[in-house]
């Protein structure tokens, strides 16, 4: 804790920026020291004291830079009782306040935050040190909507007195870094002197356009008018401690100004919202620091970036340790069906991108949308496994589904070519509404590879289903083709002759043929192969089964063969050309010749 006399009263500070008990209800911190560090901790415990989560961007930033010792601190707490520290004349004129402090106005609508600066030419710095008045006041310049320039009325017209180094390095960066955004200046002269105050006004705002006009500009800005980034207001203060009275009656004049909006800009088009303001303050600060003041961007753009990443992983982290979603998520490991999957899931998302949307709608919209897409994108990484096995779910018990309900229909005598076409389409039916109960827009995740794999498991069942039919099927046709021929086969074998193997070859020709016929039509009640397998190539098939019918039955009666030559021969030789008993005279009958004819029937 720290002591500061101010005028007649004491000021008390904590070390967290928030005043003791009994003062007043202004908040402070020393935002950034004398060597230029920036205190981050001191500004988010502001943040809260001054409860500037409350005013979106309904709050304004108002600094004040100027020589040092020039009653800059004493003028803000005047015109906003705040409580910086003011010079003690009776110690002597010398640096007072070191780098720049941060307060919240007393008793000010809207919101309304002072920033008091570090004097310029200070004998403390002198000549060789200035880069820090300069990082300084473009800091206050780039977080600012009004800037108070506060300078004697008799250093009007002056070079260094008068700011005008200052303001030329200030205008020729704010060039280059920041957009539009239309800061007001306001020229606090301070001890009225006898010259015209409209003379005091005109010199200041000559000046002022001349330092503008001077210095380069970056091509995009060679027409950039004044106005579009600056304002300027001009008013004189009488002697605050010659004539005390005039001086509070006019600063509570311009205090009236200050809050009523009459000399603010009223474009917000580069605010941010109040409790992005620490991120933004020390950010730009990080930047100015570092030189990089090509690369800096719109603080807009900065405080959004930080913050909406901020929300996103917040909502993010809520999402994920929401209990419902944590029930959903494990309920889709246990292989059972997770009803109203998707619609549950869809409704949490929903709550969690409102919750964003409501959080981060003060910021930039393309920076907000941008960072909600990634939200929507890190959701949907972490959705996927639990929305992956909620569908295998469904493909395990879909095909299991099919395969019992088909196995049924199987049995229910249903013609098999139609039953398939019913089930496959009705299951196939089932599988997109089940999809549809998981589906998540958000997700615009497609089924078709699901989709396939779900349609060749139950196609397979069908397909060994009908495998087990045509086997059943061909079985059934095989024996159909030996019961048709066995007696016909036997009748040709019983009684060879020469005829035989053209009746055996008829046999296999007429048989094989017939049957193909049948077989080929009630393959066709299955379905599927009949397209691909043409009559011939049955008919071929039932050939060769028949064949191995004649072979095998040819081989029984192979060892009949001999009896049947032996038979043969009697009977030829025993019987003439009419088949009647052979007469034996021994004068006209030729043995020999008989026994070459007998023996020539036998071999044929």
């Amino acid at each position: 804790m720290e002591n500061y006399v101010a005028g007649n009263y004491e000021k008390v500070y904590l070390a967290d920026g928030k005043q003791a008990a009994g003062s007043s209800s202004s908040y402070s911190t020393h935002l950034i020291d004398g060597e230029g560090k920036f205190n981050s901790s001191g500004l988010e415990s502001f943040t809260q004291n001054a409860n500037l989560s409350k005013s979106g961007k309904s709050y304004s930033v108002i600094s004040i830079m100027g020589p040092q010792s020039s009653g800059k601190s004493t003028l803000l707490n005047h015109l906003f009782q705040t409580n910086f520290v003011e010079m003690n004349a009776n110690k002597g004129r010398s640096q007072t306040t070191l780098g720049i402090w941060l307060a919240k106005c007393v008793n000010v609508e809207p919101c309304t935050l002072v920033m008091d600066l570090e004097g310029n030419d200070g004998r403390e710095r002198g000549d060789n040190d200035t880069s820090f008045e300069k990082q300084i006041a473009l800091f206050a310049l780039a977080v600012s909507d009004v800037v108070l320039i506060n300078m004697w009325c008799h250093d009007v017209g002056r070079e260094k007195a008068a700011n005008k180094p200052l303001l030329r390095t200030a205008f020729q960066v704010m060039m280059r870094l920041f957009k539009p955004r239309q800061t007001t200046l306001l020229f606090v002269l301070r001890d009225k002197t006898q010259t015209p105050f409209a003379k005091l006004e005109q010199i200041l705002k000559k000046d002022t356009l001349e330092i503008w006009n001077s210095i380069p500009k970056p091509q995009s800005r060679k027409e950039t008018a004044f106005s579009e980034f600056f304002n300027i207001k001009v008013v004189a203060l009488s002697s605050y401690e010659e004539e005390m009275e005039t001086y509070l009656e006019e600063v509570s004049e311009l205090r009236n100004q200050l809050s009523s909006g009459e000399i603010m800009s009223t474009s917000d088009e580069s605010f941010v919202p109040a409790l992005g303001f620490s991120i933004s303050a020390e950010e730009i600060w990080k930047t100015i620091r570092a030189n990089k003041d090509l690369n800096i961007p719109p603080p807009t753009v900065m405080i959004a970036k930080v913050r909406c990443e901020e929300i996103a992983r917040e909502k993010l982290e809520a999402f994920l340790a929401n209990n419902e979603w944590c029930e959903l998520s494990e309920a889709t490991s246990t292989n059972n069906p997770v009803p109203d999957f998707g619609n549950k899931t869809s409704s949490l998302i929903n709550a969690c991108l409102s919750q964003y949307d409501e959080d981060a709608q003060l910021y930039e919209d393309d920076i907000r949308q941008e960072r909600r897409q990634m939200l929507i994108d890190n959701l949907m990484l972490r959705i996927k496994p639990a929305y992956d096995s909620a569908l295998q779910v469904i493909i395990t018990g879909k095909v299991k589904e099919f395969k019992d309900a088909f196995e049924n229909d199987l049995k229910g005598g249903k013609s098999f070519r139609d039953m398939v076409d019913i089930c496959v389409e009705r299951y196939s039916s089932q599988f997109d509404r089940a999809f549809e109960d998981i589906s998540i827009p958000e997700g615009n995740w497609d089924c078709s590879v699901e989709k396939e794999k779900f349609m060749n498991e139950i196609n397979a069942i069908v397909g060994q289903a009908r495998g087990e039919k045509l086997n059943d099927l061909i079985h059934e046709y095989n024996e159909k083709l030996r019961d048709t021929t066995r007696e016909p086969l036997e009748a040709i074998l019983g009684n060879p002759g020469s005829e035989t193997w053209p009746n055996i070859r008829e046999l296999l020709s007429t048989q094989s043929k017939e049957i193909a016929k049948e077989y080929y039509q009630a393959m066709s009640q299955l379905g599927g192969d009949q397209d691909t397998t043409s009559l011939d190539d049955i008919q071929t098939q039932f050939q060769g089964y028949l064949k191995q019918i004649i072979v095998t039955k040819a081989k029984i009666e192979a060892p009949k063969v001999a009896n049947l030559m032996q038979d043969r021969f009697i009977t030829m030789f025993l019987q003439d050309s009419d088949s009647m008993p052979r007469s034996w005279n021994e004068d006209d009958i030729d043995i020999n010749k008989i026994i070459r004819v007998a023996k020539t029937q036998v071999s044929n």
